[in-house]
């Protein structure tokens, strides 16, 4: 299902429950994608339809974006903007990637706050334990493998 507005009167008709997957973000977000995925949950929690509102942190699976050619691998920070330019020179949107790396400055700066409240474990929602970062990468040996 798409992610706007129109979408919602259109799905009454197959499904009776709409799983929307969104951030983990306050009420008064400044950050504009944040903001949108506040949009649409309010849509869909007015639209009467059931629903489910998932707010993950992050996700592994970026990590792979960063991997040019299996091999050696390992983690090296880097400042926001030299992300936001590689993944804009590898066909990203730039709209987008402006914002991922506002986020990445204000959480190396201290200043995104990341409500917690009424956040349940990946286990509570799904039923199976969520995985870890080491079976993550075992999983992607491949990939990741010196």
């Amino acid at each position: 299902m798409e992610r706007r507005p129109g979408s919602v009167p259109a799905a009454r008709g197959a499904d009776s429950h709409i799983v929307h997957v969104g951030v983990s973000a306050a009420p008064d977000t400044t950050i504009v994608h944040f903001g949108w995925h506040q949009l649409i949950e309010a849509y869909i929690e007015r639209s009467g339809l059931a629903y489910t509102h998932l707010w993950p942190a992050a996700f592994m699976q970026t990590l792979r974006l960063g991997v040019r050619e299996p091999g050696p691998w390992r983690y090296e920070p880097v400042e926001p903007r030299e992300f936001y330019d590689a993944m804009v020179a590898a066909g990203a949107d730039p709209v987008y990637l402006a914002c991922v790396r506002n986020v990445f400055e204000r959480m190396r700066d201290g200043s995104l706050v990341d409500p917690t409240e009424g956040a349940g474990t990946i286990e509570a929602v799904t039923g199976q334990p969520a995985t870890s970062i080491r079976e993550f990468l075992h999983a992607d040996r491949e990939l990741f493998a010196n």
